[in-house]
């Protein structure tokens, strides 16, 4: 179940326009991270869900954190472990 975050991104990027501009660019700007928390936002109110986004560069650099209002605090330590 912990892994199901992490899919749901990957499956938000593979649509979303800032992974086709990551693929042509081959960096992680902050940007592109934030078109890509905003797509799992969206993916997230449609439902209902209260979550915390964060995108990393190359699995290890954290680039962008967000968390939803109501979203569990435990929640941005679960993301970022």
């Amino acid at each position: 179940m912990r892994h199901l975050p992490i899919l749901l991104i990957e499956v938000l990027m593979s649509a979303s326009t800032a992974f086709s501009q990551l693929r042509e660019n081959k960096t992680l700007t902050l940007g592109l991270a934030k078109q890509a928390a905003s797509a799992a936002e969206v993916e997230a109110v449609r439902n209902h869900w209260k979550i915390v986004v964060t995108i990393v560069h190359d699995g290890v650099d954290l680039t962008y954190l967000q968390r939803m209002d109501n979203a569990l605090i435990a929640s941005i330590e679960i993301a970022t472990s």
